[in-house]
């Protein structure tokens, strides 16, 4: 456990660190573009090798997202038979809040994933064009990850997007609490 948390505060300081210095990469590789332009030279010397580097990045955090994807499903498999199987409401109630607090948790991983690939898929369709997922064989996976997280990429793409999709976040939730509330309470199989 404590692995994996510090894994996850490692990522997230990565994380944090790329999206500052992600500006800066991309506008010395626009700036190198144009002067390769000017120049008809083909490419400035190390553009390759950043170009490697991000694509090493994406597919770090493409295997992060799917270790994390996989350890939630587990981890919320257990905490349902947890609850099926608990023998008092306490303990019950107990339960079903670790498992809300797991899963917010887990959104917040994932959307620290899903932040940073977004951002380095911006930066590699600067600089190898739009076609550079299916190029590099990550289209499929960058495709899924993106249906599976709709509200993270709108958070970035709307100015004050988060608050947006906090809120829609939020509807969504209580939309589900109160449809749950309506549904015969015990255990389900």
């Amino acid at each position: 456990k404590s692995c994996d948390s510090a894994r996850r505060e490692l990522c997230r300081h990565m994380a944090k660190l790329l999206s500052l210095l992600l500006p800066a990469l991309l506008y010395q590789v626009r700036g190198t573009a144009l002067r390769a332009a000017d120049a008809n030279e083909v490419s400035e010397p190390g553009q390759g090798a950043v170009v490697a580097h991000l694509l090493s990045v994406v597919d770090d955090y493409l295997t992060y997202y799917a270790e994390e994807k996989s350890s939630w499903s587990e981890s919320k498999k257990r905490m349902t038979e947890i609850i099926n199987h608990a023998t008092s409401e306490e303990s019950r109630m107990a339960s079903i809040n670790e498992k809300a607090r797991m899963k917010k948790e887990h959104d917040k991983t994932v959307a620290e994933y899903v932040s940073v690939v977004k951002k380095l898929d911006k930066a590699l369709t600067e600089m190898e064009g739009a076609d550079w997922a299916a190029k590099h064989g990550v289209q499929e996976k960058l495709q899924s990850m993106y249906k599976e997280s709709p509200i993270v990429l709108l958070s970035e793409s709307l100015p004050g997007g988060e608050p947006l999709a906090s809120a829609a976040s939020l509807k969504l939730r209580q939309f589900r609490q109160s449809f749950a509330a309506r549904l015969p309470a015990g255990p389900t199989k």
